[in-house]
């Protein structure tokens, strides 16, 4: 069921993923599964949480924690803070986001996860960056940039320095903010990121107005137009395509419901015709036994008419007989 589900979440068939992970919710729950419920609760969370129903996301997720905190299951725990800060900073409860991050950082910590302590940094500077302290901000990127140099992460490297770009901006470090987003725009054409290269390009064009260098602002706005454009265009083709696919893959579900079906009552009408035809056979069988015993009984009725008949033709014999006399001559 949660495989299914996942399927349809990728898909977008929100409805029909939640109708799954709701079905594996409830076979979990009557074999007292408590790790598979966990996991159910958490993927449903994620369904709200891609609807943007952020109050029934944080409900599911919270649940599935509670279970994973009974289950001491560290890593799922270290997972939900993180989520669970998401959503928060995503409703605008930067208080709640940073206590959800640092809790996660603490268990990545002591597992020594350089890449979930590097996850947990890197949000904990977007919080700072939301409640507008930007040194506090900058530390924490410094720090996330660092470890996923250290891990050779090239597209949250990138990731990093848009980020940290957007601080100096904000500190009207103009030079060093435009630097970082030529740093980004680099690392995202070597990846083939398009989205990475679009975050890089709107920021460019504001550090070179600010600089005074207007026509090269004015060319990293063009391309980032462009490019914008062409993504929302092939946005638009990726979901004709899924829509497309969805359908036929529907179809498909119906051809070979269809062709059960078909085969199901053809399976039926054989057995129908067969049981029919022992029945038929059955009733010819009983015709001839029948027709056997009237037979016999007529030819046993001949037999009796013609012993009659004998016997009647022997009595009238023996009557036309001569008497003979009881004395004889001397």
């Amino acid at each position: 069921m949660i495989a299914i589900g996942s399927v349809r979440s990728r898909q977008g068939k929100y409805s029909e993923a939640l109708e799954y992970y709701f079905k594996s919710l409830k076979i979990k729950e009557h074999l007292d599964d408590k790790d598979g419920i966990a996991v159910s609760l958490s993927a449903i969370g994620y369904i709200f949480y891609l609807q943007k129903k952020y109050d029934e996301a944080l409900l599911y997720y919270l649940k599935s924690l509670k279970i994973h905190e009974e289950l001491n299951n560290k890593a799922s725990i270290a997972f939900l803070f993180n989520t669970i800060g998401f959503v928060y900073n995503y409703q605008g409860k930067y208080a709640e986001a940073l206590e959800n991050f640092t809790k996660a950082l603490r268990i990545y910590e002591v597992f020594h996860n350089k890449e979930g302590i590097a996850q947990a940094i890197h949000n904990i500077g977007n919080v700072n960056w939301s409640l507008g302290k930007y040194n506090n901000a900058l530390e924490y990127h410094l720090k996330a940039l660092r470890l996923y140099e250290e891990l050779q992460d090239k597209l949250r490297i990138a990731l990093s320095l848009n980020n940290i770009g957007l601080v100096y901006f904000k500190q009207s470090n103009f030079t060093t903010a435009s630097n970082c987003f030529i740093r980004a725009l680099q690392l995202a054409d070597s990846l083939g990121e398009k989205e990475r290269r679009r975050e890089a390009l709107n920021h460019l064009a504001e550090p070179y107005d600010s600089l005074g260098q207007h026509n090269r602002a004015l060319e990293y706005y063009r391309q980032y137009v462009a490019l914008k454009d062409s993504l929302v265009n092939a946005e638009s083709l990726e979901k004709t395509a899924k829509l497309r696919e969805g359908y036929e893959a529907e179809k498909r579900e119906q051809q070979i419901a269809l062709l059960s079906k078909e085969k199901s009552l053809q399976e039926s009408e054989l057995v129908r015709a067969a049981t029919e035809q022992k029945a038929q056979a059955q009733y010819i069988l009983l015709l001839r036994n029948e027709k056997q015993v009237q037979e016999l009984t007529v030819q046993q009725q001949k037999a009796a008419l013609t012993e009659a008949h004998l016997r009647e033709e022997r009595d009238k014999a023996m009557k036309k007989r001569p008497i003979r006399g009881l004395w004889s001559a001397n």
